[in-house]
């Protein structure tokens, strides 16, 4: 098995530029198994707990989840990402 990571600066706050700067990423990978960076989907500058709370998402059914599930298979490897 090919393993591999991506590394990158996610965008605060900005969910969907970060799936999409990352599926960039991950297109054309010759590897069967990706590491995403921690919050990846929304970075980790948190000011507050309100804040998390704000940006948090329902897992297994969040937007984030969704996309890892459905980038996945579209790529055909796995992915691990922490959300």
């Amino acid at each position: 098995m090919k393993a591999g990571f991506i590394q990158f600066k996610p965008l605060f706050g900005e969910i969907d530029k970060n799936l999409r700067r990352v599926e960039e990423l991950i297109h054309g990978s010759m590897a069967e198994l990706l590491v995403l960076p921690e919050l990846f989907n929304t970075g980790y500058l948190f000011t507050s707990r309100a804040e998390a709370f704000s940006l948090a998402e329902e897992i297994p059914g969040g937007k984030t989840t969704q996309w890892l599930c459905e980038t996945a298979k579209k790529e055909n490897l796995f992915i691990i990402g922490g959300v």
